[in-house]
């Protein structure tokens, strides 16, 4: 069967519809995993000077819009241009980081999880961020994306037709001017670019709608560098967030399981404890007044304790900023230890060193273990009578400590 021919419309330079397959989509997507703290993060590199490099394309694309006043079919025809090139610094900086730049998407763009993942992981990159961060700021000042040129005095309407019918020098002074007359340089661009005045029937409006893309282009694209190469704009409320996902991940399991016997001292004993590691020892006491609410997490990275001074190159480390993540989580978890020891307290006859002496042996025990050593401790009457009441079994069964049922307790312990 013939095949019918395809329409010219399929190699417009913009298209309507996304031209990629699914399955490049998710291999791109598979690439780059949503969690932070997971291995294929740790080595990946973005390739800076490839999204750059299109960058600056776009650059030499909007200076010469900027530098020419241009016939309609040749401004939308950079317009096209334009527009193209943002769509692939769009692709290319989504195959890099697996953020995918939509201008149609509303909402914050801080507030979108992978957007979060994103600013994180080019922490480290702040110095190419600030490049493009100051590139798309000078395109937004760019006239030629304001207000649709020449539309009110009509100047190329008919310009060649006019030209062409000029006999005489006061002729052609009337079209072009006086003083453009005496211009040589603006009379040789006159002249070459009469040919693309509007004989191909540009429309006003559809210029105008792609101008409106484009410059929604720019101005996302700005939004986008800008929040990831202003770090001091990092808040508190960051932090918990980057605590949760640390602590279900394998490697904050890896950073964390080693601690756990460490858990069963005082408070001030397991700070003390954490600041005996070097990589960890600058940062626990801020971490902990943070945890307070005493000072900002930004003041951590402060020039001399100041909040507003943010020195750039230690807050740009991810080294630094896991080992504060790493230190929050611990003292979370320590937190939580905490509150289990106050549940538990009032079956212990002598207090707390035997509750985290329990809760240290019965951590991870199989259920038929921990309630042998329930029997041995209620015959060694370290436990009182209250032990014997379904309320112990109510505090370890809610803290996830012994997993089955009341019965299966209660038929252990007959």
């Amino acid at each position: 069967m013939k095949k019918n021919k395809q329409s010219i419309e399929d190699y417009r330079i913009t298209p309507l519809e996304e031209t990629h397959s699914e399955w490049i989509l998710d291999q791109i997507k598979s690439r780059h995993p949503n969690a932070i703290f997971v291995q294929e993060r740790w080595n990946q590199k973005i390739d800076w000077e490839g999204i750059e490099k299109q960058a600056k394309h776009i650059e030499i694309l909007s200076a010469y819009l900027e530098e020419n006043k241009l016939p309609p079919l040749l401004y939308k025809t950079y317009l096209d241009l334009l527009h193209t090139n943002l769509q692939i610094l769009r692709d290319i900086f989504f195959v890099n980081t697996g953020f995918y730049l939509d201008i149609k998407e509303g909402g914050e763009l801080k507030e979108k999880e992978d957007f979060k993942k994103l600013r994180f992981w080019t922490l480290r990159d702040i110095e190419a961020t600030t490049r493009l961060r100051e590139l798309f700021e000078g395109f937004l000042r760019c006239k030629c994306l304001r207000g649709f040129l020449d539309d009110e005095d009509n100047y190329w309407n008919e310009v060649e037709e006019k030209l062409r019918g000029a006999y005489s020098e006061e002729e052609v002074t009337r079209v072009i001017g006086q003083e453009t007359f005496r211009n040589s340089k603006f009379w040789s661009m006159t002249y070459a670019l009469a040919p693309y005045e509007n004989r191909e029937g540009v429309s006003p409006l559809n210029t105008e709608f792609q101008k409106s893309t484009v410059s929604l282009y720019i101005s996302s694209f700005f939004q986008l560098f800008f929040e990831l190469s202003v770090i001091y704009q990092t808040e508190e409320q960051n932090l918990p967030e980057l605590v949760e996902e640390l602590i279900h991940s394998e490697y904050g399991e890896y950073r964390m399981k080693g601690w756990r016997k460490d858990m069963n001292v005082s408070k001030d004993e397991f700070i003390t404890k954490l600041e005996s590691v070097p990589e960890l020892k600058p940062w626990v006491r801020g971490v902990v007044a943070v945890l307070e609410e005493k000072q900002h997490i930004r003041s951590l990275f402060s020039e001399d304790g100041n909040p507003h001074e943010i020195n750039i190159a230690k807050c740009s480390n991810i080294d630094n900023w896991i080992n504060v993540v790493v230190i929050a989580a611990l003292l979370k978890e320590y937190d939580e230890e905490q509150k289990i020891v106050r549940q538990l307290m009032p079956f212990f006859f002598f207090g707390e060193r035997d509750v985290r002496d329990f809760l240290n042996r019965i951590r991870g025990a199989e259920p038929k273990m921990i309630t042998s050593l329930v029997k041995k401790l209620e015959e060694e009457t370290t436990l009182s009578e209250y032990s014997k009441t379904k309320s112990l079994y109510d505090v370890l069964h809610k803290n996830g400590l012994y997993p089955l049922s009341y019965q299966n307790w209660h038929d252990q312990l007959i």
